[in-house]
């Protein structure tokens, strides 16, 4: 729902939020934070640059305080916020950042567990590389992407099918068309 409906996601965000404040649990605040690193991605998406930025410095220093990875590993949560980090400091040019982004972004996930999560990394690091003019790099990113894809979800999943579509934008620009 998040990355469909994000007038949705942001609907949810919000009657959450309402529950955490009526009665809150003893982790309120971690779930407040999940909840703020969710509208992170949800201005991502809707190129909400100033915004994003603004709550995702706040967001960063709450999940990973020091600049430190978690020791439990990179969640779901994690996974799209660093993601819309990512595509934040790739849509204002600063590529730099999204790179570093991108190194603080080393995940050991098993590809069977979130497999359309892991493309859609690769698709925004395969951005990056092509932005910094990294072709090759970006393709071969993508190729291991989809390859990996039609293993395990097959040549049609919805996996598969946003790492082809990444893919076709520079075989085109190399008119290769097979």
């Amino acid at each position: 729902i998040l990355t469909v409906q994000p007038d949705k996601a942001e609907s949810l965000i919000e009657e959450v939020e309402a529950q955490l404040r009526a009665d809150a649990p003893a982790n309120a605040e971690e779930l407040f934070c999940i909840m703020r690193a969710q509208r992170v991605s949800i201005l991502s998406m809707q190129d909400h640059v100033n915004a994003g930025f603004a709550l995702g410095q706040q967001v960063w220093k709450e999940r990973f305080p020091d600049n430190r990875r978690p020791a439990r590993g990179f969640d779901w949560v994690d996974e799209a916020f660093l993601n819309a980090m990512l595509h934040l400091h790739r849509k204002v040019g600063d590529l730099d950042a999204a790179r570093r982004v991108a190194e603080f972004y080393r995940t050991d996930t098993d590809p069977g567990q979130n497999l359309f999560m892991l493309t859609y990394r690769a698709c925004l690091f395969a951005t990056l590389e092509i932005q910094e003019r990294q072709m090759r790099a970006a393709a071969q990113r993508l190729e291991t992407a989809l390859a990996l894809c039609e293993q395990i979800a097959g040549r049609r999943s919805a996996a598969a099918s946003l790492a082809a579509a990444s893919l076709a934008g520079i075989y085109y620009e190399w008119h290769r068309f097979d």
